[in-house]
């Protein structure tokens, strides 16, 4: 019997009442109404933490977050082992994550496939690399790190970003999905982790309109 591929798509703070499919007639998710209308939507489903990464390392070991020292500050010394991707990899599965994860390397959490888009200045950030290889950068995202200066605390972090649509975090995101699922071999397993809505609320044109 063939094994059944598994995809994960996960966005960032995205309010569970921010969606057309919960209701909310004056916001256009298409995407995501497509694909809550072919499955199940859990309308009373909580999170495992406030926190996004607490969150993350809940969803993917499958416990607590507070098990093991606290509210998941890095993932746990098993995770390799003990992680869904892990646990898939063992069965034969390619395992692969793209875009916003806190993970350092990708074994930490039995991914055979990496790509980061993490956004924090460092130099693993796959996502940053890139960019700086197509001539750009990111100021929003930079202000992001720093002690935000006026301009982006007094505007809640709600700025256009400078980058056009397809340098953005989001469409990079994306697209390396897309390159995944056109070249994987199969089985496989991957996490699609988009870094928005998170703060910096950044859309860039048009979309800011």
């Amino acid at each position: 019997m063939k094994k059944p591929n598994f995809i994960l798509i996960t966005a960032d703070q995205l309010r569970w009442d921010c969606l057309g499919c919960a209701g909310r007639a004056d916001l256009r998710t298409p995407n995501i109404d497509a694909l809550a209308g072919h499955g199940v939507r859990f309308t009373q489903a909580i999170g495992a933490g406030a926190d996004c990464l607490a969150g993350r390392v809940a969803m993917l070991m499958g416990r607590n977050p507070c098990d093991g020292g606290g509210p998941a500050a890095a993932w746990p010394a098993d995770a390799a082992a003990g992680s869904l991707a892990g646990v898939l990899r063992g069965a034969g599965y390619l395992t692969a994550a793209v875009g916003k994860t806190h993970l350092s390397v990708a074994e930490d959490a039995g991914f055979e496939v990496l790509q980061r888009a993490e956004q924090d200045g460092g130099k693993e950030d796959d996502y940053a690399r890139w960019l700086e290889g197509q001539g750009q950068a990111d100021r929003i995202g930079a202000w992001a790190r720093m002690t935000a200066p006026g301009a982006y605390r007094n505007s809640y972090g709600a700025m256009r970003s400078n980058l056009g649509e397809r340098f953005h975090v989001t469409t990079w995101t994306g697209n390396c999905a897309v390159r995944f699922f056109q070249n994987a071999r199969e089985p496989f397993f991957i996490w699609v982790s988009f870094a928005r809505p998170s703060p910096p609320y950044d859309p860039p044109a048009p979309w800011s309109e």
